[in-house]
């Protein structure tokens, strides 16, 4: 991928009957035209302003995307781009979710239908090529400013393309941070990570932005109140903001000072909230972002100084000590767990699940929002033993598993999805439709993925089966 992202030229396009393309001849300083060089044609039949659900690569059928172009967007003026990776494939859910931060701000989205968990990474690493480029021989792109973004194993493919092809200006890492490395991170990019404070990968990320304070990377990092999913358009739009910023410290655009000042206020509105309700910790980790965002566009001299003597207080020190232990203590935990999964029968999990959710409901907000996560995690375990048992046809393992699963998460609709892949694998044909119906009553909504899984190919002209399959789609449109 370092020959598509290193060499960002715009290619010809084979012209084709169904598209109607304008170019322009490259010229030189005097107007002429330069010789030898290819004319870039632009594809003028994806529309502006909208969505487009799908569209298809033409190099290759099998990979697609979803796609927004912000209104002002125009062939021939370059727009920077945001490439989003979903871990179930789902390009449109990010692209619907950002579209008006990408209005406003003035960049393309693309959503991947391709990528997802537990697939391989040179796969995914082949559609991500193909998918680059497509876009980049269709669309008029500015090739140095070019984002990826992701959520959950979404976020480590976003990662994994900017550390190991670069040619990413930066990425927007949201509930998980970078791969497993085994060398040094030589392409530079800027990191901004995104997590919620129930988050099972929280920790990870905070240990990520730690670690990289000592690094020349330019980092930040967003805690929410929420769990592990792609946050709130409010929450997102401090990636489009920090990006931006950047993009200014490096006179890569002008400088809005409407935006610093709005920033600046904001930050500071918040910080003296904070510190008015006691929480001085928090106020520092304020100052923190604070900085990150306006350190090299503003005068922040007077801010660093004020965070430095907050955290200089002695039970600010303590706090910070605490939190680091309640991080360590939270990390053996999970590897506790993580060595029981084996080995403890669903007894002794019904009872360690029984603790947890109890802890989980307590007046301490540390103690409860460690606890969920540690209940996410166990549930992301879960999915992960269920689906390789499924996969690998060891049905015994994967009925354990499965109801460890709807015991530890009863709200996913995963685990009745499962369920039902089980009875069909173990040809319990009166067992499927009851659990894919019970996983359509918990929120599952994935009709595609349904209608084509081989696993219910003896039942799809059951009519319970069409009935159910119809019944989704209709759901569906009428969201």
């Amino acid at each position: 991928m370092k020959s598509i992202i290193n060499n960002l030229l715009l290619l010809l396009l084979i012209p084709m009957i169904f598209l109607t393309s304008c170019g322009s001849k490259p010229t030189n300083k005097n107007g002429q035209e330069t010789p030898g060089t290819p004319i870039i044609t632009y594809d003028t039949t994806l529309k502006s302003g909208i969505i487009t659900e799908k569209v298809i690569c033409k190099n290759d059928p099998n990979v697609s995307y979803a796609l927004y172009l912000p209104s002002a967007y125009k062939a021939g003026n370059e727009f920077p781009v945001i490439y989003l990776f979903d871990p179930h494939a789902d390009g449109l859910l990010p692209v619907n979710k950002y579209k008006e931060l990408a209005e406003k701000y003035g960049y393309i989205l693309i959503g991947s239908y391709n990528s997802k968990n537990g697939m391989a990474w040179e796969g995914v690493h082949q559609s991500i090529k193909t998918m680059f480029d497509d876009t980049q021989n269709r669309l008029s792109i500015d090739k140095n400013r070019i984002y990826t973004g992701g959520f959950s194993g979404g976020s480590r493919v976003a990662s994994s393309v900017a550390i190991y092809d670069g040619g990413i200006r930066g990425v927007i890492g949201c509930s998980a941070g970078f791969p497993q490395l085994n060398k040094q991170i030589e392409n530079k990019f800027d990191f901004i990570g995104i997590a919620g404070n129930e988050d099972f990968n929280m920790t990870e990320m905070k240990n990520l932005d730690k670690n990289l304070d000592g690094t020349a990377m330019r980092h930040t990092l967003i805690i929410f109140n929420g769990k592990h999913e792609w946050s709130s358009k409010e929450i997102f739009q401090l990636a489009f903001e920090w990006i931006q910023l950047n993009e200014m410290k490096d006179k890569m655009i002008a400088v809005n000072t409407a935006l610093v000042n709005e920033i600046t206020q904001s930050y500071q509105k918040q910080i003296k909230e904070t510190i008015s309700k006691g929480k001085k910790y928090e106020a520092v980790l304020l100052y923190k972002q604070m900085l990150s965002f306006l350190d090299g566009i503003t005068d922040v001299s007077a801010n660093k100084k004020s965070m430095d003597s907050l955290a200089n207080l002695d039970d600010v020190k303590k706090m910070i000590e605490f939190k680091t232990n309640m991080e360590k203590h939270e990390l053996e935990i999970q590897q506790n767990y993580a060595q029981q999964f084996t080995s403890k029968d669903l007894i002794w999990w019904t009872n360690e699940v029984n603790q947890l959710n109890a802890k989980a409901k307590s007046n301490d907000p540390e103690v409860a929002q460690m606890n969920k996560r540690i209940l996410g995690y166990l549930s992301l375990v879960c999915y992960s033993y269920s689906n390789s048992s499924l996969n690998s046809n060891h049905l015994d393992q994967a009925d354990k598993f499965i109801k460890l699963y709807e015991l530890i998460d009863p709200p996913n609709s995963e685990h009745s999805y499962m369920s039902a892949m089980l009875f069909a694998k173990r040809n319990e044909k009166d067992k499927v439709i009851p659990a894919l119906k019970e996983a359509v009553k918990l929120g599952f909504d994935d009709n595609n993925r349904l209608q084509n899984d081989p696993v219910f190919n003896s039942i799809k002209n059951n009519k319970d089966f069409t009935d159910l399959v119809n019944g989704m789609m209709k759901t569906t449109v009428n969201k």
